[in-house]
């Protein structure tokens, strides 16, 4: 309490100016709180709508994911079923049936039918045969049950023919009749696995341009392991819904084991939902999820979703955080206020704006401790000493190594801390670290909760310690006697950053697949050069990055022919100068199409120089040293592959010849070309064959 010295009589309007003072600072208290109130409230609808952006972008990629496994599916299927389908013994045995009167189509009409011609039995005959081989097809491609049914509707052959039709059956039938293309339906539980029907049209054999469609061939696929590795993800909830008429049902993992349970009713209908939160497609807790319906078949929605308890908690725990910061910076404005009001009421308030002034200093510092200890949570901090082990130490690092008590830390040796592989590591860094003051640091793979694995990068500081004076000296010395360690977790950065890195493979392996569709010629030369420029790197002692960017170029090296004509690349014939320019731009459309890429290396301008000519003659004539180092490497290793490889017009000359042939021609870098020629045989051969030689390994 203020009590005024006696010395100093008390001014008339003492008390006035301090009710005065008071009532300003309150109301411009509240105006500040009001004004921290509005602009959190703006920082936590930014935060909220970060959060469930970023929850979207990560369901999209998982929505994306499924969709390429169910790609890589369907493309499996696709082959049984066109190679069953395109069967002329099948289409025309469909064709025979369709004339047969529908008596005779009953299973028993042979003996009740005495008076049918020879060629009618014979076609039934057929139909006994046709049964057992279509059995024997089941059984060697691991399918279910195969049928053939005529444009009507009317089974005439089944593989199983003790297994009973369904009512989807017919509808599926009439489906694919009236598309004229595949169609499939439902998902069926058979025996003790689940299995989905595709039905596939059967056309008559005729040459006509639009064939009469004479029958409908039904295969029944096992998808038990399929749909479990379309559903496969630790990280999120992914499900899988059958959109079949009369049928809504949701597939999902529990426990490893693959579960069918009914679909939540009103979202059969739909065919996508966008990202919000929504009960679960087959009941319990809330979610925040999408889907999207498949069109690899369209009868199945994709929905990719996650708890909405965790993504609610982590909105919460956020906005908790910047309120509590609006708070403290709240008080602090509020009592910085305070201070100038009392200064602009009189001398008389001075000792009570220094107490205010101090005050507010106090939670400013408090407010930077704070951040600085939330900045500085999820990093484990601890010093070893070279004697006496671990010295000081935060929490989160006891919480890495699995301890909870001070006695259960403080001395320990990492060797005492950490598993063998992973403290012979620290102790080598902490013992370079004080030998080279420059070197950063080392990474640690560390046991985490439930046993799963975590990375964490550990940066080292040297700490200086004071000698002791000795009697002869004259002065006092620093040694480095401790080192601090900050162990932080890169896990999640390691897994995005391994995870980006898949999606670009996936990419890269996408166009090259395009390349080959386009050129037949060309169906595993990118093979053959990312082995051959790998060897040659490796002979002229490239770095990591080269032989990096050379290996990716090489994948992408054809990547350009896609917009070549056609007839130019499939002529067997010798090409007219015109036609050969033509196709030397593939390299200038390669790179306009990957220049937009991020590769992280100068990949796009490796293939730009990929056609140009040592000698100056090739499209842009650029001559010698003008031209990208790796796009001459590439040059020599794209025209060695090729002449090695067999075309469809000719044969591959031996290695011998090729070598040779290059090394007379100025096209080619003579450096490169000398180096290759240094290779032994057997290593490139084995290159070409894709195999690893000596010199990769």
């Amino acid at each position: 309490m203020y009590t005024p010295d006696p010395d100093i009589p008390a001014k008339p309007h003492q008390f006035m100016s301090k009710r005065l003072g008071i009532s300003i600072s309150l109301v411009l208290f509240v105006l500040v709180l009001l004004l921290s109130y509005a602009l959190c409230s703006l920082q936590v609808d930014r935060s909220t709508q970060a959060i469930l952006a970023d929850k979207n972008r990560f369901l999209l990629s998982r929505v994306d994911t499924m969709q390429i496994r169910l790609q890589t599916w369907r493309r499996a299927m696709l082959e049984q079923t066109n190679t069953l389908a395109l069967s002329e013994s099948v289409r025309l045995f469909a064709t025979d049936m369709t004339a047969l009167p529908p008596d005779l189509l009953d299973k028993n009409s042979r003996t009740a039918a005495p008076g049918s011609g020879s060629d009618q039995l014979s076609l039934l005959d057929q139909r006994e045969y046709m049964q057992q081989l279509l059995a024997d097809i089941a059984y060697q491609n691991d399918l279910d049950r195969i049928r053939i049914f005529l444009p009507d509707g009317h089974k005439i052959v089944d593989s199983a023919s003790d297994a009973a039709d369904t009512h989807d059956d017919d509808l599926l039938v009439r489906q694919t009749i009236t598309s004229r293309t595949l169609s499939f339906g439902a998902f069926h539980k058979h025996d003790d696995h689940f299995s989905l029907q595709a039905g596939a049209p059967l056309f008559e054999v005729s040459g006509k341009d639009s064939p009469r469609v004479v029958g409908c061939l039904l295969l029944c696929f096992p998808m038990d392991a399929a749909l479990t590795s379309i559903l496969q993800d630790k990280e999120s909830q992914l499900r899988l819904v059958d959109l079949f008429p009369d049928r809504s049902s949701v597939f999902l993992l529990q426990d490893g084991v693959l579960q069918r349970l009914p679909l939540r009713a009103g979202v059969a209908g739909a065919h996508s939902l966008d990202f919000k939160k929504r009960p679960a497609m087959a009941g319990g807790d809330d979610v925040y999820s999408l889907a999207f319906t498949s069109s690899l078949p369209n009868t199945l929605m994709l929905v990719a979703s996650l708890p909405a308890a965790d993504i609610d908690r982590e909105i919460l725990d956020k906005s908790l955080q910047i309120y509590a910061a609006g708070l403290l910076t709240s008080l602090g404005v509020g009592l910085l206020l305070a201070f100038g009001v009392s200064c602009l009421v009189g001398r008389a308030h001075r000792a009570s704006a220094a107490y205010f002034k101090a005050l507010y200093t106090v939670i400013r510092d408090q407010k930077r401790v704070l951040d600085s200890i939330n900045d500085s949570m999820r990093l484990g901090l601890v010093l070893f000493s070279a004697t006496d082990g671990v010295r000081i130490f935060n929490p989160e690092f006891a919480k890495i190594c699995g301890k909870t008590r001070q006695e259960e830390l403080a001395g320990r040796s990492p060797d005492e801390l950490f598993p063998q592989e992973a403290a012979r590591k620290l102790q080598a860094g902490i013992e370079r670290k004080i030998k080279e003051p420059s070197f950063d640091g080392v990474e640690l793979a560390l046991p985490g909760p439930g046993g799963k694995e975590h990375l964490y990068r550990v940066s080292l500081y040297v700490f200086l310690e004071r000698q002791e004076q000795e009697a002869e000296a004259p002065t006092a010395t620093t040694i480095p006697g401790s080192v601090v360690a900050i162990f932080k977790d890169i896990t999640r950065f390691r897994r995005q950053a391994q995870k980006a890195q898949e999606r670009q493979q996936h990419l890269m392996e996408a166009l090259v697949r395009a390349v080959e569709y386009v050129d037949p010629n060309l169906v595993g030369h990118t093979r053959k050069m990312q082995h051959v420029a790998e060897l040659l790197a490796r002979h002229m002692a490239l770095d990591d990055t080269a032989v990096l960017t050379l290996r990716m170029a090489s994948q992408l090296s054809q990547i350009g022919k896609i917009f070549v004509p056609h007839h130019l690349l499939r002529k067997s014939g010798k090409l007219t100068p015109e036609e050969q320019q033509a196709v030397l731009q593939s390299s200038e459309y390669a790179f306009r199409v990957l220049y937009g890429i991020n590769f992280g290396l100068p990949v796009p301008e490796a293939l730009h120089d990929m056609n140009e000519k040592f000698d100056g003659s090739g499209p842009r004539a650029l001559r010698g040293d003008q031209i990208n180092p790796h796009a001459r490497l590439l040059a020599v290793v794209n025209a060695f592959c090729s002449m090695v490889s067999d075309r469809a017009y000719r044969q591959g000359m031996p290695i011998g010849q090729a070598l040779d042939i290059l090394s007379s021609s100025p096209a080619f870098d003579p450096a490169i070309v000398l180096v290759l020629r240094e290779i032994p045989e057997d290593a490139l051969r084995s290159a070409l064959s894709g195999e690893d030689s000596p010199s990769q390994a």
